[in-house]
């Protein structure tokens, strides 16, 4: 049930304060856990606990230890057993998470999710203590969910025990007050927006040059899931008319991959809109797909999490990274955050003429596509990366872990900021 070859004892007084890091997933699959962590390591000695539903897909530097645990579920199936299999998983999750606390003592235990946390505050109350971080990545809603499932029963425990933690953190302002009203923690939570490393795509050589391959090239990029509630069938019937490509990176379910083939199929699109499934080295995909004209971010506003994504899905930035002008959801969300943006354009998501005109308005105006490359470059450069945001988070950790001798929070600009509800 578990992958690590072996568990350290506690850290040597002179040693990194130790960091033991618990997920009911796997941060492997999410673009920010590897970042988040790599800058943790600089400070802290890490011990990751996560779920072996899924299989390794980063190589985790040997200083950091990586410990998969579980029934090896498969990840993203339903059934009646499997729900009776999942309880007895979290369980086994639980219980090592109680040991590992028990047998490193860490100066803090970091929870991403909802399940992580509530099995370290059970650990915790049960005569243990360690600073509890709880950082909440996807912001589920237990009414959307089986009265039976596991998930819903923890959900509702993190909102019971929320402001039992040491601090809160989430990437978007929206999913923290919603986290805040149910809860009843009144206390501002951090928020880190899901900004890539300025490293993820270092200075762009040529740019001009690229810029006029992109416009000439008049291809439409999509990064994320595909699934129900992502405006992928609006978008290809918008491609339909602008004459261009649609280029796919992501997870796909399998009932919303067949009905999009049969769409492209309809419309005889199926030489201008290609598939490329998850690529776990996330480095290849952006070098893979430099060449595209114009990002998207297809996320309806079906949900609390795909209502509030601006700052919470790192896709957007990682456009910005690569000087691609996007279109996105005109939402408020978006607007928000986005507002006086010379690098992105609102469309309704339920509206293919809107998606075509929002495209339209960077792919038929060629000083105009090439003012917003520049914008969102130098968003990103300047505002919209890690470097800003996670100076203000590690001082704050440091200060949990030794309150005496910790730095004073550090500000860099927009560094991660507190959440008003």
């Amino acid at each position: 049930m578990t992958s690590a070859s072996s568990v350290p004892n506690h850290p040597t007084p002179d040693a990194k304060p130790r960091m033991l890091v618990v997920i009911h997933g796997s941060l492997d699959y999410y673009a920010s856990g590897p970042k988040e962590i790599l800058a943790y390591e600089r400070h802290f000695a890490i011990h990751i606990v996560c779920s072996n539903s899924r299989p390794p897909a980063y190589d985790w530097p040997p200083e950091i230890v990586v410990e998969r645990i579980g029934l090896h579920l498969p990840y993203g199936k339903r059934g009646r057993m499997l729900s009776v299999l999942r309880w007895l998983d979290y369980l086994v999750f639980r219980n090592v998470v109680k040991r590992r606390a028990q047998r490193l003592r860490p100066a803090v235990v970091y929870a991403y999710d909802a399940p992580a946390f509530a099995a370290a505050s059970s650990v915790r109350r049960r005569g243990q203590d360690w600073p509890l971080v709880y950082h909440c990545y996807d912001q589920w809603e237990p009414e959307r969910q089986s009265k039976l499932s596991v998930r819903r029963y923890l959900d509702l425990v993190a909102f019971r025990e929320g402001r039992n933690a040491s601090l809160v953190i989430f990437p978007e302002m929206e999913r923290a007050r919603y986290y805040m009203d149910r809860s009843g923690d009144r206390r501002p939570p951090l928020i880190l927006p899901n900004y890539p490393k300025l490293d993820l795509v270092p200075h762009i050589e040529q740019f001009e040059a690229l810029i006029e391959r992109r416009f000439a090239r008049r291809e439409l990029l999509y990064t994320g899931t595909v699934e129900e509630d992502i405006a992928l069938s609006e978008t290809i019937e918008a491609v339909a008319n602008l004459k261009g490509f649609l280029r796919i990176f992501g997870t796909q379910k399998h009932e919303t991959r067949r009905e999009l083939d049969q769409l492209i199929a309809r419309l005889a699109l199926s030489d201008r809109v290609s598939f490329s499934g998850w690529i776990a080295a996330h480095d290849r995909m952006i070098a893979d797909s430099m060449d595209a004209s114009l990002g998207l971010s297809l996320y309806k506003p079906t949900s609390v999490n795909r209502a509030a994504m601006a700052s919470a899905s790192n896709k957007l930035w990682e456009y910005a990274a690569r000087g691609l002008p996007a279109v996105v959801p005109d939402t408020p969300n978006y607007r928000e955050k986005l507002d006086g943006a010379e690098w992105v354009a609102y469309a309704d998501l339920n509206d293919p003429k809107s998606i075509e005109r929002a495209a339209r308005w960077f792919l038929d105006d060629r000083e105009r596509y090439a003012r917003a490359a520049h914008a969102a470059r130098d968003a990103f450069e300047q505002r919209y990366n890690f470097e800003r945001v996670a100076p203000d988070l590690i001082a704050r950790l440091l200060a949990l872990a030794n309150p005496a001798s910790a730095p004073s929070a550090v500000n860099g600009g927009e560094s991660a900021s507190i959440a008003r509800p």
